[in-house]
């Protein structure tokens, strides 16, 4: 009997195919601009997924987590989504091939970067799963999240608004309207494994769902500093 475990696979697909298949089913409902790979995921000759690369937000200031490296030598992991339709433990699966495809096709490539989301109570779990190393997560941040539970980055309001300020954004998206700041779980893999010893941090314990609210600060105005976790937890299940 075939192991339905090797019945996955990894092709290079359109990006606007990619594209779709994120914006449907991804939890964030976005793609990233940056994007330049775009790699299917199929069960049995069947598309059941999508995962995007790219140069991120500030690719040159991402650099800096590994010595010697430019932008030529990394790509960000920028989304991932899997359909149920796929056997367990399919993504561990996928992001293995992924790891085989990038070292045949793209060699140049020696490292991938990614992040977990810790505002929508993500901490990397098939990151952790796959052995990428852990390095610490942001402090900062540019995601408001509304009271309907909506997500907007900053760089989405590009052109849409003419400030950052919280009084125009509320305007645009009503109050109250949550500012999240830090809880981006930041990962990296190396397909080069000479390239490990380049880290410039000291790799970390990897993070636990318990731990979410303490790298995480919520603030409904720019001034007050009050405990609004329990009060995010039941924004985020609006849009669950």
């Amino acid at each position: 009997m075939l192991n339905i475990y090797y019945m996955i696979e990894i092709a290079p697909i359109p990006r606007k195919d990619a594209n779709k298949i994120i914006t449907d089913n991804h939890y964030s409902g976005t793609v990233c601009y940056g994007t330049s790979v775009s790699l299917g995921v199929y069960y049995n000759k069947m598309l059941v997924g999508a995962a995007q690369f790219g140069s991120g937000i500030v690719p040159l200031a991402s650099c800096k987590w590994v010595e010697g490296s430019t932008t030529k030598n990394y790509l960000e992991f920028n989304r991932f989504w899997l359909s149920d339709m796929a056997p367990k433990n399919s993504e561990s699966r996928a992001i293995g091939l992924i790891f085989k495809w990038f070292r045949k096709n793209r060699p140049e490539i020696k490292w991938l970067m990614s992040f977990a989301d810790g505002a929508s109570l993500k901490v990397g779990t098939i990151y952790q799963a796959t052995n990428w190393v852990y390095t610490g997560y942001s402090k900062t941040g540019g995601l408001w999240v509304t009271k309907e539970g909506k997500r907007v980055h900053s760089t989405s309001l590009i052109g849409k608004v003419k400030d950052y300020k919280r009084d125009t954004l509320e305007e645009h998206f009503g109050k109250p309207l949550y500012r999240i700041v830090g809880g981006q779980y930041r990962y990296i893999y190396f397909l080069d494994k000479k390239w490990k010893k380049r880290l410039t941090v000291n790799p970390l314990p990897y993070p636990k769902a318990d731990n979410i609210k303490n790298t995480i600060m919520v603030k409904k105005d720019n001034w007050v500093k009050e405990d609004l976790w329990d009060e995010y937890l039941k924004v985020l299940s609006i849009n669950a």
